[in-house]
């Protein structure tokens, strides 16, 4: 016993250790900045919730504020820098609030993208799966108290942030282990995120939906930050010298971890040499709605997508 309890501490140890290695620290965002400076090409692939914006109990509360899209039109504004939010939120809501901006957008992990401004589906597999998979999620939300069911193009999402810690660590795992059967057969992807399960055709993710990007020309500078599981195909799809961030302390693929969202937001600051204070979205925020969600009446949960 006391030999494995030593082995334990090792390996906690170890990772602990690898983990300080990867944290971004000012010596990175030097050169971080000296590379985005020189370079003529720039490319910037941004996660939006967690990333751009905090997480928060109500996600459709969680909408872009003066500040951000001050930051976002100053980026942009730079010389050389393509700037694209891939997010998992739907369409209508990345064209409500960025539709006007000189953004590259993708909606739903790589569903669709917005070329000439034109929304593109980006997928082929029909949605006749949904008529399997969502009665099963039904099955879980009805009880679940605070959790809901939202249906978007190319995916279904039981949302849980709302629930009590105990009871949703239950019924997730009771939900994965309904889903996956049903997956399998119907070859679409399940996935664990940040309180949330989703079930998503197969075709689709972060990365391969970034390559469209990066294959358009030989960029000199590449930034990637994600804060979640959707976000480790794309930086598994970047190139070598790319600069690649992941919000949190989770193990990724990224480079580097920083420890919270302000401190990505401080980042794209100092990166773009711009110098602003930034703050949470309060609960005033306008709270439009956003079409796709389904849940029951019961359960007064109200959601947009999100990741």
């Amino acid at each position: 016993m006391g030999i494995r309890f030593i082995g334990q501490l090792q390996e906690v140890h170890t990772v602990r250790s690898e983990f300080r290695k990867k944290i971004f620290n000012t010596e990175n965002l030097s050169e971080l900045k000296a590379d985005f400076e020189k370079a003529k090409s720039k490319l910037l692939l941004l996660d939006y919730d967690g990333t751009l914006v905090p997480l928060i109990k109500d996600p459709a509360k969680a909408i872009p504020d003066k500040k951000l899209m001050g930051l976002i039109r100053k980026l942009t504004g730079k010389s050389g820098v393509t700037l694209s939010i891939i997010s998992g939120r739907d369409y209508t809501f990345m064209d409500k609030y960025f539709g006007s901006s000189d953004i590259e957008l993708i909606a739903e992990h790589g569903a669709f993208y917005k070329e000439d401004k034109f929304w593109v589906k980006a997928f082929s597999q029909s949605d006749d799966w949904k008529k399997e998979i969502y009665p099963i999620m039904q099955k879980i939300t009805d009880k679940t108290p605070g959790s809901c069911i939202e249906e978007k193009n190319s995916a279904l999402v039981w949302h849980y942030k709302k629930c009590d810690d105990w009871l949703a660590d239950l019924r997730e795992h009771q939900m994965l282990n309904l889903l996956v059967s049903a997956c399998t057969k119907n070859n679409l992807y399940l996935m664990r995120g940040n309180k949330i399960v989703e079930v998503m055709v197969s075709e689709l993710d972060k990365g391969n939906a970034a390559k469209r990007l990066l294959n358009k020309k030989p960029w000199e500078f590449v930034l990637a930050m994600g804060d979640d599981t959707t976000d480790e195909n794309l930086f598994a799809a970047l190139p070598e010298h790319a600069y690649s961030i992941r919000i949190g302390t989770g193990a990724t693929k990224a480079r580097f971890n920083v420890m919270n969202q302000k401190e990505a937001l401080k980042i794209l600051e100092k990166t773009g040499g711009i110098i602003r204070r930034y703050s949470e979205p309060s609960s005033s925020v306008e709270n439009s709605d956003i079409p796709g969600l389904k849940s029951e009446p019961s359960s007064h949960c109200r959601f947009t997508a999100w990741e």
